[in-house]
C-alpha cells in the first residue's frame, strides 16, 4: 500500500506542472504575429480568467492525489505495525 502511495503522490507532478503552465504562460499573440499561448478568446482579461480556473482545476486535482497518497502511505503504515504487533504476540505464545 505504501508503493501506491507513492506512486498516486508522484502522479500529482503532472497535473502540478500543467496548472503551473496554464498559470505563468500567457501569450495572446497579437503583437509581431506571434503564436498565441494560453489564449481562448480576443481579450486578456477573459483569458486571464479562464487560465485562472483551469489553473485551480489542475491545483485541486494535485491535492487530491496528494491526500489519497497520503492516506495510503498512512494506511499502510498503520498496517505495517499492526502485522508487526501481531507477529510479536505470535511469537510470546
Amino acid at each position: 500500500m505504501t508503493k501506491l502511495g507513492k506512486r498516486i503522490m508522484a502522479l500529482a507532478i503532472i497535473p502540478f506542472l500543467l496548472g503551473m503552465h496554464k498559470l505563468l504562460a500567457y501569450n495572446n499573440g497579437e503583437l509581431f504575429r506571434e503564436k498565441a499561448v494560453n489564449a481562448y478568446v480576443g481579450g486578456d482579461a477573459y483569458n486571464y480568467i479562464i487560465n485562472g480556473n483551469y489553473f485551480t482545476g489542475f491545483m485541486v486535482m494535485a491535492l487530491i492525489f496528494v491526500v489519497m497518497g497520503g492516506c495510503l502511505l498512512i494506511a499502510g503504515t498503520i498496517k505495517d505495525i499492526e502485522h508487526e504487533r501481531r507477529m510479536k504476540e505470535f511469537e510470546s505464545k
